[in-house]
């Protein structure tokens, strides 16, 4: 269902969103050392699976995990 480098945003987004953050594409990129045409591919790939929200924030795009992305994570542990 979901690949292991969209696994590992969406945990990095499940646990900044557990600490009161709701990370932004940059951030995103930065953490795992990617370029931002494959972040906003990746992110693209975690909405049309309904598992990220994104809201935008001026110019910024940030992240939350939603009520199936927190199911799943929480399968996967």
């Amino acid at each position: 269902m979901i690949n292991e480098e969209l696994l590992e945003i969406l945990r990095y987004v499940y646990h900044a969103n557990q600490g009161g953050m709701k990370p932004n594409y940059n951030k995103i990129r930065r953490e795992f050392s990617i370029a931002p045409g494959t972040v906003r591919n990746r992110i693209r790939e975690l909405e049309e699976k309904e598992l990220v929200d994104i809201e935008k924030i001026g110019r910024s795009k940030v992240l939350e995990v939603t009520d199936k992305g927190r199911s799943l994570l929480l399968r996967k542990v």
